[in-house]
């Protein structure tokens, strides 16, 4: 295989490198903005031609195949809508704020390490390098974020480490396929449960999954929009990836994770539906829709096969995009009420939040609604009818809480635009980076059948049955 295939990545990291100087030096935030835009189209058009090939570097120490190509573009995809829709204002005024576009760079580039990962040396440092890319670009605003935060990602990286680390001394390889052989349905045993089990707590944390969800949600309120969305879509998005390698691996021994990953998913689809009505603003709503759509995700997962993974893919990359977009285009609105009068002064933003809520409610014809849907079904095919049954209640408190907020901003009267206390017309970025997000997600559910296809063909390549 070719040395290009890591293009994709390096066109990743010299953006990265290339924000950060452009921080230093001062750069105008519309250059800096445009010039973060332009590479992570570039990045992702390459990902689509260059990923197309299949096989591994000399060593076997990058796998390029169908999963990592769909992985990597979800990813990608996430970062086009994040930097879409990033906020032209408060968040990107000073230096250090500015610092949150290229720290979305290192969390994407740490999930495409971890896409193509052959070892569980490897899937560690991916999930670590996109971890702390996060945290950073969450705590650049508010010491709290950072206090909140630091001992979550910690406690993480220790748990994942020890987990890994039983792992490779139990099945005496740190190579994933020779996982596969090493661990054997035989050896299936509670040593091995406890360490996978270890493991799995360790990812379970950045995902935000009960218990763990109060930390990760409360800690990316304060955060600023591009953190919150690093800290959403784009983390939450290289995790899954580092599940999803993980668990294949593990597929002989499924008996030892399978049903503690279906009580997490369970718990984290009605807690997160009872704290969407308990909600009180925009941000807390976009954040406990967006772990919602992270249960169902695992609860895919938690069917141990090609089809429920297949369905889990699928969704999360719509997920990945409406979660790391919206904290941008909810910005400093702080109470529902204030959304009438962001409709009034900017509809299309206001448009593409709702459009964004929708997509994360799982209302038809957007990404989240066929997401679901696919992993539905798949948990009745899987006898899994328990798990479905939470997430359907999850799914109608989601839909009241929204309501609350959706009718503030689109049913409630708001002043009209010359009464915005002299703050001038609204920026023209805010309209095009939320009718582009609105139309990506759009554009997902529309052209669900393709993109399922290619989700199927991910889980494939992972060798699930």
């Amino acid at each position: 295989m070719s040395l290009l295939v890591l293009l994709p990545e390096l066109v990743v990291a010299a953006a990265a490198t290339g924000l950060f100087l452009a921080v230093r030096l001062r750069v105008p935030r519309p250059w800096l903005r445009l010039g973060a835009f332009l590479a992570a189209l570039a990045a992702l058009g390459l990902e689509l031609w260059l990923g197309a090939a299949v096989g591994d570097l000399p060593g076997s120490v990058w796998r390029q195949d169908r999963f990592a190509l769909f992985a990597k573009a979800a990813l990608l995809l996430a970062l086009v809508g994040l930097v879409a829709a990033a906020e032209d204002g408060v968040d990107l005024e000073e230096p250090w704020g500015r610092l949150g576009l290229p720290l979305a760079f290192v969390v994407v580039l740490g999930g495409m390490v971890a896409a193509s990962a052959t070892t569980l040396v490897a899937l560690w440092i991916g999930l670590q390098a996109a971890s702390l890319g996060a945290v950073a670009a969450a705590g650049l605003t508010t010491r709290d974020a950072r206090s909140r935060l630091l001992p979550v990602v910690g406690v993480a990286a220790g748990l994942t480490a020890v987990g890994f680390g039983g792992l490779g001394v139990m099945a005496r390889s740190v190579w994933l396929s020779g996982m596969q052989s090493g661990l054997p349905a035989t050896s299936a045993s509670l040593p091995l449960a406890v360490v996978v089990l270890i493991g799995l707590a360790g990812i379970a944390v950045p995902l935000g999954l009960v218990p763990f969800h109060r930390l990760t949600v409360e800690g990316s309120l304060g955060a600023a929009p591009v953190g919150a969305g690093c800290l959403g879509g784009l983390l939450v998005g290289g995790t899954v990836v580092v599940a999803s390698r993980l668990l294949a691996a593990l597929n002989a021994v499924a008996a030892t994770w399978t049903p503690w990953l279906a009580i997490l998913a369970v718990a984290t689809l009605v807690m997160a539906g009872l704290s969407v009505v308990a909600a009180r603003s925009p941000r807390a709503v976009v954040s406990w829709l967006g772990v919602g759509q992270a249960g169902w995700v695992v609860a895919g997962l938690a069917t141990h096969d090609l089809r429920g993974s297949a369905a889990a893919l699928f969704l999360l990359g719509g997920v990945a995009v409406a979660w790391a977009s919206a904290p941008a285009l909810v910005g400093t609105v702080e109470m529902s009420r204030d959304l009438a009068r962001l409709r009034s002064s900017q509809p299309g933003r206001a448009l593409g939040l709702g459009l964004v809520l929708l997509a994360l409610a799982g209302v038809p014809p957007l990404a989240g609604f066929y997401g679901e849907i696919a992993v539905a079904t798949e948990l009745i095919r899987s006898g899994m009818v328990w798990v479905l049954a939470a997430g359907l209640l999850g799914w109608v408190l989601s839909l009241v809480g929204l309501g609350g907020s959706l009718h503030a901003a689109y049913l409630q009267s708001g002043p009209r635009p010359a009464e915005r206390r002299g703050r001038g017309p609204a920026p023209r970025a805010w309209v095009h980076g939320g009718l582009l997000v609105g139309a990506l997600l759009l554009a997902y559910g529309l052209f669900a059948l393709p993109i399922h296809d290619l989700a199927v063909q991910g889980a494939t390549a992972l060798g699930l049955p």
